[in-house]
């Protein structure tokens, strides 16, 4: 009995962890006009935004303070953020928040960052891409995305350690539809290095990054900085601005997932992956860890499911016959470690 009712008590609090919003931004309290005056990035300016922009070494010319705006015309008929790209085949714009992770709760160890933008006219004759992402303390990029206004793919990018070296790397892409606004969000885990990606609730399973790829994720990263970025690349050819409208920023520090509430998202480790979540008949459990045992407990502390024996680089596990709900799965490995996960059955 006290067994249970300490199992009970954990698992209530694993569902009820502390989550604290970082920042937050709508900018229907910032006035209409320029963030800024200071394009250096030097000096925050509405809503404790920061700009800096540059035409770079092409044939780019109209890189100003007037490129970043608050506008009417963010989404549901509310103000948002304006940014315009340069205007030749060269350059930057960067409209940039820092973020404090040092505030968080304790166990708060997952930073995610939501927000909505528009896609606009596809194909409109501007090749300049749209970045936006969570970015280390040293200034690197963590994780986000990549949206091309020619054909409206965004490609989820991460900077992942490719046998030693870091680099920024191509983890699958989804394609938007034009005029559209768009709910996005991301999410690290900063003790484990688990990243995730959702769009619109999009399904993005079955991509998965391991050790045995030798492209593993890279934990302990600090976020520091929330960036949005426009940008012409270096003979590229691009003669025109796009401007890019954001709206419904928002950071968080949680410990659990929340990702625009959907848990069926992708998920790189480096060691471990749980997924679909949530699901109806089949979980599937992947890693590259040597795993003597697995646990499945539902809400009440009961044991569900149990094996113990001929585990693969991908397990699978028939939850058909579990009543919908929430349930926590332990994995112990050969190295002493109990990683435990929550999935929804549906």
């Amino acid at each position: 009995m006290k067994t249970k009712l300490l199992f009970s008590v954990l698992f209530s609090l694993s569902l009820t962890a502390f989550s604290q919003t970082l920042d937050s931004e709508d900018f229907n309290s910032l006035t209409i006009g320029n963030f800024s005056e200071d394009l250096t990035g030097a000096t925050a300016g509405q809503g404790g935004f920061f700009i800096f922009g540059n035409n770079g070494a092409g044939t780019s010319t109209n890189s100003a303070t007037s490129n970043f705006q608050v506008v009417a015309g963010g989404d549901n008929s509310s103000q948002g953020a304006s940014i315009l790209s340069p205007d030749g085949d060269s350059g930057l714009r960067f409209l940039f928040k820092f973020i404090d992770w040092s505030t968080r709760t304790a166990g708060n160890d997952i930073v995610e960052f939501e927000y909505t933008f528009n896609t606009d006219v596809l194909g409109g004759g501007s090749t300049s891409n749209f970045r936006s992402f969570i970015a280390n303390d040293a200034g690197g990029v963590i994780l986000g995305w990549e949206f091309n206004p020619v054909d409206g793919v965004l490609t989820r990018l991460a900077t992942l350690n490719n046998g030693g070296t870091p680099g920024l790397f191509n983890v699958g892409t989804v394609t938007l539809p034009a005029n559209t606004w768009v709910r996005i969000g991301c999410a690290y885990n900063t003790v484990t290095g688990e990243l995730r990606w959702a769009e619109n609730g999009t399904d993005s399973n079955g991509t998965f990054l391991t050790n045995g790829a030798g492209v593993d994720a890279i934990p302990n990263q600090i976020p520091a900085e929330i960036d949005w970025l426009a940008l012409a690349f270096t003979g590229s050819g691009n003669t025109l601005a796009k401007e890019y409208i954001i709206d419904d920023y928002e950071s968080k520090a949680t410990a659990t997932d929340q990702l625009l509430g959907v848990d069926d998202v992708e998920v790189v480790s480096a060691n471990l992956s749980l997924y679909p979540n949530p699901a109806n008949n089949v979980i599937t459990l992947k890693t590259d860890l040597s795993v003597i045992n697995v646990t499945v407990f539902n809400s009440l502390g009961q044991e569900v499911i149990s094996k113990n024996s001929d585990f693969t680089n991908i397990n699978t596990f028939n939850i058909s016959d579990l009543n919908s709900g929430i349930y926590i799965i332990n994995i112990n490995t050969e190295d002493g470690r109990t990683t435990t996960k929550k999935f929804i059955k549906q």
